[in-house]
């Protein structure tokens, strides 16, 4: 056993005789040479994951998604309601907005809000799917329709 990174170590994979494993390696019947490769820390591998899917939304997207942290940042501090985004202050929040934008619209404002908002309040997202949010946001459609 080999220890690449503290406290993390790698076992050789041993498959179960039971479950139908063998003990024999798979032998390659392919002869490709791979070029030399160095090993990314796992901080880079991270980084440059978190790079990758960053650019899975394209810029215009980008932009439309600061617009909304925008309105849900001005919603918070015009009523002086405390920052986390729990369900209850996202409830609010639709209720405000279904009053200023099409109703229809708010779930891209609450998608938009989960995106640029996740990375430092993990539990966003389930504070969005939580029961009371999209009860909230079919309420207010139906009132505003």
């Amino acid at each position: 056993m080999q220890q690449y990174v503290p406290n993390l170590t790698i076992s050789p994979f041993l498959p179960s005789i039971v479950t139908g494993g063998s003990q024999k390696m798979i032998p390659s019947t392919i002869c490709a040479r791979q070029p030399h490769r160095q090993a990314w820390t796992c901080e880079h591998l991270l980084q440059e994951h978190a790079i990758t899917l960053g650019q899975a939304i394209n810029n215009s997207t980008w932009k439309n998604y600061r617009s909304v942290l925008n309105s849900y940042l001005n919603f918070i501090k015009l009523h002086d309601f405390p920052f986390k985004p729990t369900p209850n202050m996202l409830s609010l929040f639709t209720v405000y907005m279904c009053h200023h934008i099409k109703p229809g619209s708010v779930t891209t404002y609450l998608s938009g809000i989960c995106q640029q908002l996740e990375p430092y309040f993990p539990k966003i997202c389930a504070a969005c799917d939580s029961a009371l949010v999209p009860h909230t946001l079919i309420r207010s459609v139906t009132i505003h329709s």
